[in-house]
């Protein structure tokens, strides 16, 4: 009896024990089934931004609680220090040599690319979006596989412009989608875009924190201001996940595209090194069930997201996925070590005549490839301010150092040339609205090479960075009319590098905004001597030669900006119609050319965007043009179709305008007599 006591009692003791060793390793190996997935991206982000990655200031006390229950990888790389290509690759798990994107500008994820949005629709997620700029609009390829992408920014309510709105939008709607799909698997990228600059946060964290850490960017403390409010709105988001019951079925997936310069290396924002603070961004995972922190020093790529999140679904991905699994760090406290080089790139300097920047990270080493080449011990450097081959450019001496580099040097060489995606091309051409929203957000456009041949003959880009950071606010200072500090720059530029056309060009559309049109056809003419392929100098030249009555030369340059780029016509239209206009109706017998003018106003009507404001004025010169050809009928029918379309944009003044035409018309008279 004794003994049948002891063995119930053992069964017992052993049933406890197991139920204690299944329930621990329940709730810490992640093994939850996850039916929620929210990854959130906070744009231009570095990564010692947040107080759980040794930031001195309480900046992300939201996120912090995340991290403390979760994964925290303290070496996450970004491919590219730029918007676009790097949430390419942190959507598809390819690297910007794979899916082709290099720039924010010119470029459109090809729907060859599998996105995770699309891998989790299949998989019976509804997928939802939100965005936070303009950079990220769905014209650019990454809404693939959303059921819904809301990247209605100009609808906005926001008060920093058509081209980004505030977190607290983005965490509005973010929780409002919530609501609706919570009981649905569902699948959830969020992007704030406020720690971008110009760094404008909200009261009361426009005043929480200070320069003092460093003094030499003034900005400072009103960038971590920026990151203190997204951390907030990440806090509402989790707020409404604990609310409705779901937060321990959810995988959160925290990380940043890149991060923020704040002057080091003499760099103000991002995108044109790929130094430390610009690549190196938070990565932390929350899984379901886990609540004990782990903190992971091993590298670790953006790469690496899609390919995680396959792995803890159980979902296979393609081989293309060049990304790997990292769940081991996520399930396992001891795990083994990936041994990764990650590769990062830039493409920017190119546009400045120089040499690319292309890097490959291992947990202790960076190598970048350039005309002088460098090489940091990130342990001992961090701040990657000792180069360890400065002064030894062709890798030819026998030092320690300039083995190693030698030895990252081909290693980068075979992770170009197999992982390149032979003959992918995904550049495109984008209208005048969407460059210029583009460049309002201060990116810079401008021809960019695609060089991945190690050529060392090129500028080194340490020696352009100067002239980088004038290029960079240009735009934003002309939307802001600061003309004279916009000639100051120019002028300098042209000082620094007179081979470049960006100085030229700016003092240009200085000289048209005054009407100088003498000095905007020499500026222009300038830049087209250092880049005959700018069909924005193009079209603006045949603006100011029309100014100047110069309408041969004009019209041939108008038609070489509509070559080189038939969807960006606004500009160029404008000018076009003119000339559409001048020949239809000109008393000089010499200029009086009906049959030119048919021809390009048809043209015009053929390149003109459907929904335009300016719809009306081109409908105007090819009534005139018709008229001018005695095809009156047609004139007639085109003259009432450009009323309408006046009226209901409010331009009124035109509309009387056109009606007057029409009176001629109606005689069989057209405009000229």
């Amino acid at each position: 009896m004794k003994a049948k006591k002891t063995i119930i009692i053992f069964i017992a003791i052993l049933i406890i024990a197991l139920s204690i060793a299944g329930w621990y390793l329940y709730s810490n190996t992640g093994s939850r089934r996850i039916k929620h997935i929210v990854l959130i991206s906070m744009d231009t982000t570095r990564a010692d931004a947040l107080s759980c990655y040794g930031n001195k200031n309480n900046t992300t006390p939201n996120i912090d609680v995340l991290a403390a229950e979760g994964i925290l990888f303290e070496n996450a790389i970004a491919p590219a220090p730029l918007t676009l290509p790097s949430h390419a690759s942190m959507l598809t798990g390819t690297t910007p040599l794979y899916h082709g994107i290099h720039d924010n500008m010119l470029y459109r994820l090809d729907k060859s690319h599998v996105t995770v949005a699309e891998i989790l629709k299949n998989k019976g997620f509804s997928t939802g979006a939100f965005i936070g700029s303009f950079v990220l609009d769905s014209q650019f390829g990454l809404d693939q596989g959303f059921d819904h992408y809301d990247d209605d920014i100009e609808e906005a309510q926001s008060p920093i412009g058509i081209n980004e709105r505030r977190g607290g939008e983005i965490s509005r709607l973010a929780t409002e989608w919530i609501d609706d799909h919570y009981k649905e698997n569902m699948f959830l990228f969020l992007h704030f875009y406020d720690p971008h600059m110009d760094y404008n946060p909200p009261e009361p964290f426009d005043s929480m924190f200070t320069n003092e850490m460093s003094p030499g960017f003034k900005p400072y403390g009103l960038y971590m201001g920026e990151v203190a409010y997204i951390d907030h709105c990440i806090g509402q988001v989790i707020d409404k996940l604990k609310s409705l019951g779901i937060y321990d079925s959810t995988l959160i997936v925290v990380t940043a595209d890149h991060g923020e310069m704040l002057g080091e290396h003499k760099e103000r924002s991002h995108g044109y090194f790929v130094y430390r603070s610009a690549v190196r961004v938070p990565l932390i995972f929350k899984l379901p069930g886990r609540s004990r922190p782990v903190r992971i020093k091993n590298t670790v790529g953006l790469v690496d997201i899609v390919p995680a999140i396959g792995s803890l679904l159980d979902i296979e991905l393609s081989s293309n996925v060049q990304g790997k699994d990292i769940s081991p760090y996520l399930l396992r406290n001891d795990p083994v070590d990936l041994q990764r080089h990650i590769f990062c790139e830039s493409l920017t300097p190119a546009k400045y005549k120089c040499n690319t920047l292309l890097a490959l990270r291992s947990d202790r080493y960076k190598y970048i490839q350039t005309t002088r080449p460098e090489l940091y011990d990130l342990i001992e450097d961090p701040q990657e301010s000792n180069n360890l081959i400065e002064g030894d450019p062709n890798l030819i001496a026998q030092s320690a150092e300039s083995k190693r580099a030698r030895l990252l040097q081909g290693r980068l060489q075979q992770v170009i040339e197999q992982t390149a995606k032979k003959g992918s091309n995904n550049k495109t051409e984008f209208d005048q609205e969407t460059i210029a929203r583009l460049e309002s957000l201060g990116y810079v456009s401008g021809g960019l090479k695609e060089d991945f041949s190690f050529n060392q003959s090129m500028n080194d880009p340490k020696d352009s960075i100067v002239y980088h950071t004038l290029v960079a606010p240009t735009n934003p200072l002309f939307m802001n009319k600061e003309f004279e500090r916009i000639r100051e720059i120019s002028e300098q530029m042209i000082s620094l590098r007179p081979d470049l056309y960006y100085g030229y060009s700016n003092l240009g559309r200085l000289a048209l905004e005054e009407k100088e049109y003498a000095k905007a056809v020499e500026y222009f003419k300038k830049s087209l001597a250092c880049d005959p392929n700018l069909y924005v100098s193009h079209g603006a030249l045949a603006v100011a030669l029309f100014g100047q009555k110069q309408f041969d030369q004009s019209l041939f340059h108008v038609q070489e900006a509509l070559r080189l780029n038939s969807r960006y016509p606004k500009g160029f239209l404008n000018t076009l119609a003119k000339h559409v206009w001048l020949r239809a109706t000109s008393k000089d017998d010499e200029l009086y050319d009906p049959h030119q003018a048919l021809t390009l106003a048809q043209q015009v009507m053929e390149l003109a965007p459907e929904k335009s404001k300016k719809k009306a004025a081109l409908l105007r010169a090819l009534a005139a043009a018709q008229a001018a050809n005695g095809i009156f009928t047609e004139a007639i029918e085109n003259g009432r179709l450009a009323v309408r379309l006046a009226m209901s944009h409010g331009q009124k003044q035109l509309a009387r305008d056109i009606q007057k035409d029409m009176k001629l018309y109606k005689n069989q008279r057209p405009l000229r007599e």
